[in-house]
């Protein structure tokens, strides 16, 4: 058994012992603990729990105990009242465990609160019955015992517990700035990068393809990525033969986002950008190599998919052996070609 799976099974162990005899929907709360310590992708699919939870407790205190990375993501969250980057010495009358750790379960068993709900739980159940849903659907399950949110794991039942970021004056200022700067209205946004080089579609790929869009959609062309994908961007743009631009290293998270949402079109590597561009109402194509089918797949009519899923190995691929090298750029032009593009 993995360590992840023991986690899940002692996470789950924990909750059963902490809620016996308890009707989850009837005690008292007046401090919640969500911890969440995951990537940005991860979180992004979290984002409905604080709404959720601050709608069905409106006076308790919401902290979220996460990674700084992903903090970023959540600095305008209304229903966030503080965040925090170590595990808190308090006691909490409700800790919902989204993606902890031994230690923070630790604490639970030595700061036991009044109730507990996990992750762990929901991802063990569903290990036993050999499936696993959307990440989405997974978070929202997590709060079925407090009578809330949806039940079932048909993801449309889910399209309006869809994920929205907030933003700020200052991200929407910062990214019509740089549209400004460059003289840009209507665009494309390319995001070449990924933590794992697997999940990279080849950049030359991507130079054949920001060429179709230019001569057929008209839309200029800003490639996206974090300070570490500055670099190779500006490196590689000299195989397209017309002037492009490039965001990368460029402002945070939000403001970012902030750019997604301008955007007539998003195309991406599967990593947290593609995520975060999912949380507006913008025609997107994200391409899929290792992975888990479906589970973590951009959300709404307006969004698709590229994947050559393996069924066996699915996450051992490489960068030789990536299923994301079956995508051809005619592949995902023929999805474009029938998108509805934003202008």
């Amino acid at each position: 058994m993995h360590a992840e799976q023991v986690l899940y099974f002692f996470s789950y162990c924990l909750s059963r012992l902490v809620n016996i005899g308890k009707k989850p929907e009837k005690v008292v709360i007046r401090t919640i603990l969500v911890i969440k310590l995951d990537e940005i992708g991860d979180m992004i699919y979290a984002i409905p729990v604080f709404k959720l939870l601050k709608e069905r407790y409106p006076n308790a205190e919401l902290t979220l105990y996460c990674r700084k990375m992903a903090a970023g993501l959540l600095s305008n969250d209304s229903h966030i009242n503080q965040i925090v980057f170590v595990q808190p010495n308090a006691d909490f009358d409700l800790i919902v465990d989204l993606r902890g750790n031994f230690k923070t379960l630790l604490h639970a068993i030595t700061n036991p609160p009044k109730l507990r709900l996990d992750r762990g739980t929901i991802r063990f159940r569903n290990r036993l019955r050999g499936s696993q849903a959307h990440e989405l659907v997974t978070n929202i399950a997590v709060l079925v015992p407090l009578k809330i949110g949806p039940t079932g794991e048909d993801i449309t039942g889910y399209e309006k517990y869809r994920p929205k970021l907030a933003l700020g004056s200052e991200n929407i200022k910062n990214a019509d700035e740089f549209l400004s700067q460059n003289g840009l209205k209507r665009f494309c946004i390319l995001h070449t990068g990924a933590r794992d080089p697997a999940r990279r579609w080849p950049f030359e790929r991507f130079a054949d393809l920001a060429s179709r869009i230019k001569k057929e959609l008209n839309l200029d062309i800003i490639f996206s990525g974090g300070p570490e994908d500055a670099h190779e961007i500006e490196r590689s743009r000299h195989m397209i033969p017309f002037g492009t631009y490039s965001f990368a290293g460029k402002g945070n998270l939000l403001d970012f986002a902030a750019l997604c949402n301008r955007a007539s079109l998003f195309v991406g590597n599967e990593s947290g950008p593609l995520h975060i561009a999912n949380t507006f109402d913008i025609p997107l194509v994200g391409l899929f190599g290792p992975g888990v089918k479906d589970v973590f797949y951009p959300l709404g009519s307006h969004s698709r998919v590229i994947h050559h899923f393996k069924e066996k190995n699915h996450t051992r691929q490489t960068i030789e052996d990536s299923t994301i090298l079956k995508i051809s750029v005619d592949d995902v032009w023929e999805v474009l070609r029938k998108s509805e593009i934003k202008e």
